[in-house]
């Protein structure tokens, strides 16, 4: 009897251990896996993954959500970069910005369709570094995103003193914005970055920031930081949120945050160490490629992937410069 019970509990042990591996080695191409064939019984309702939205639950207060349970589903053991389970979109791959990326970027922009949601519910279910909205994600719809950014955070980071926004083809240097942040106090609403005064509507209508005079007639706008890069105190964002709900949507949106910001009596403070239209506004001046003066900025847009890494490993290389920029 005592072997029996022993053998029994040596079988469940081996049992756990080999769960919990299989567990533990899921790959994308595992989360990716195509669902089975739909049976006869009704499906049974499933909770999403991660920390992606659930347009039902959103805006419920934190201590009312339910943890959500990861799933899973069985597939191959590895992920290959150079297999996919749908057509791929040769106008696309034969593109040289498309043949400049890392393998796995290539893959997520060929998938296309269905995969897309997967794969982003799987980078959340790894680092849970996501938040998703249901609209679509255009430059128009860029005030959009903002305002239900704002609102996400006055509900949940009541506590956050800073808040760095950021376009994903800007080169940050968080040393420096760390260093810039070391003496100063959220309490006085600081809204710190390029900041455009007097600027002008556009009214040619092959511009992509067209705007006609029926949906704004002044002649300029208020002052307001450019959209590539800036910080805000946290408790600004959150007086920010609702002044959002006092005006009409507009859609460009640095200019709408210029917008609430005078709303509340709030002027953006400029600095030289963000730079939204490059290090110099000529495109092709050599500034714009010289690392030490990027050693020395905070924010500088735009740069490609690539060159956003290369930037990156000379600035924190062993770098040597003539003399440094007092920005800070």
């Amino acid at each position: 009897m005592t072997k029996t019970v022993y053998k029994s509990v040596c079988l469940s042990l081996a049992l756990l251990v080999a769960v919990t591996v299989f567990q533990r080695s899921l790959t994308p191409n595992q989360f990716l896996q195509a669902p089975p064939p739909p049976t006869l019984e009704p499906p049974k309702a499933q909770k999403p993954s991660g920390h992606l939205v659930n347009p039902n639950s959103f805006w419920k207060n934190p201590k009312d959500a339910v943890a959500p349970t990861p799933m899973a589903s069985r597939g191959p053991q590895t992920w290959d970069i150079n297999i996919t389970n749908c057509s791929v979109n040769v106008n696309l791959t034969h593109q040289p910005w498309f043949q400049g990326l890392e393998p796995h970027f290539r893959q997520f922009l060929r998938e296309g369709g269905p995969h897309y949601q997967q794969l982003l519910a799987y980078e959340d279910r790894l680092y849970g570094d996501i938040l998703q909205w249901d609209f679509l994600d255009s430059f128009f719809n860029l005030t959009l995103k903002e305002i239900h950014f704002l609102k996400w955070f006055d509900i949940y980071c009541p506590k956050v003193h800073f808040i760095f926004k950021g376009d994903d083809d800007v080169f940050v240097n968080p040393p420096n914005l760390l260093e810039f942040l070391a003496d100063r106090q959220p309490q006085g609403d600081p809204f710190v970055g390029d900041v455009l005064q007097h600027a002008r509507p556009i009214r040619k209508k092959d511009n992509k920031y067209y705007i006609p005079g029926v949906l704004y007639s002044k002649a300029s706008y208020p002052p307001y930081a450019g959209g590539g890069g800036f910080l805000m105190a946290g408790s600004l964002a959150r007086r920010l949120h609702h002044a959002c709900d006092t005006l009409e949507l507009y859609p460009i949106d640095d200019v709408f945050l210029g917008m609430c910001l005078e709303v509340l009596g709030v002027q953006p403070t400029a600095h030289e160490g963000f730079k939204t239209f490059g290090i110099s506004r000529n495109r092709n001046s050599r500034m714009n490629k010289e690392p030490c003066f990027f050693r020395s900025m905070l924010v500088v847009h735009k740069l490609l992937p690539a060159e956003l890494l290369a930037m990156w490993g000379l600035v924190h290389g062993n770098l040597t410069c003539s003399r440094k920029l007092q920005v800070l």
